[in-house]
């Protein structure tokens, strides 16, 4: 049987605020979720900081919009490698 993992989530408005809780956290947490507010305000970056620390990202943009937008947006987040969707999908990428 798999030992479960924490997931934490980022929900913080700043890169340094984000740097500051996966530094807290290390050694404790390997995956975290990065949400619209923080992806909006520092996109890619964010997602390859913690990459580059060897982290798991959960990339929880919940894209409910003109299809096209949304299309775009994901062929976008796709672009980092990955998993793009709802917690119950996670399961199975964590596994």
């Amino acid at each position: 049987m798999t030992k479960p993992q924490l997931i934490v989530a980022l929900d913080v408005e700043t890169f340094e605020q984000t740097r500051k809780l996966v530094g807290q956290l290390e050694g404790v947490v390997k995956i975290f979720k990065i949400g619209p507010q923080l992806f909006t305000a520092h996109g890619p970056l964010v997602v390859r900081y913690l990459q580059a620390k060897g982290k798991k990202v959960f990339l929880d943009l919940k894209f409910h919009d003109i299809p096209h937008t949304v299309a775009s947006a994901v062929k976008s987040a796709v672009r980092l490698s990955v998993p793009v969707g709802r917690e119950k999908n996670l399961l199975s990428f964590l596994c």
